[in-house]
C-alpha cells in the first residue's frame, strides 16, 4: 500500500462534521466504523468491506452532494481513490459548498500526489 494510506493516532484532516474528536482521541475501530470515517482513517480494508457489501455506496451523494470520491481526495487515501473508481466512482462529481470536484478539492487542500493521481485518471480542469 502507499505510505500516504499508513494510519496513525492522529485524527484525519478533516473529521466528520458534527463530530468531536480532538488531538486526544483514539483512532476509531477498523473494523466498525463507517465508510466516510474509514476513508479519513485509510481504513482500506474496511472501506473494500463496506463497498462490497453495498456497491452504491462509491455514487452515491452524501450530505452536501459529495462523494466518497470527496473524502479520499482531501485526505490523500491514494489507494483508496483508486479502488473507488475500479467501482464506479465519479472521478469529476460535483459537490460540497463551494460545488466542486474532488480535483479541485485536492487542490484547494495542497494535496500534491492526490492532484496528480486524479489528473493520470482523466480529471477535468475545467
Amino acid at each position: 500500500p502507499n505510505a500516504s494510506n499508513n494510519s496513525s493516532n492522529k485524527v484525519p484532516p478533516y473529521p466528520v462534521e458534527g463530530s468531536t474528536l480532538n488531538n486526544n482521541t483514539t483512532m476509531p475501530d477498523r473494523h466498525t466504523t463507517d465508510v466516510v470515517t474509514a476513508i479519513q482513517y485509510g481504513f482500506y480494508e474496511r472501506v473494500i468491506e463496506l463497498i462490497e457489501a453495498d456497491s452504491q455506496l462509491t455514487t452515491k451523494l452524501l450530505d452536501d452532494n459529495i462523494t466518497l470520491l470527496h473524502w479520499a481526495a482531501i485526505n490523500n487515501r491514494i489507494e483508496i481513490a483508486k479502488y473507488l473508481i475500479s467501482k464506479g466512482a465519479k472521478i469529476d462529481a460535483i459537490g460540497g459548498a463551494l460545488h466542486s470536484t474532488p480535483l479541485y478539492w485536492a487542490i484547494r487542500d495542497g494535496k500534491l500526489e492526490m492532484t496528480l493521481f486524479l489528473l493520470s485518471y482523466g480529471a477535468q480542469t475545467s
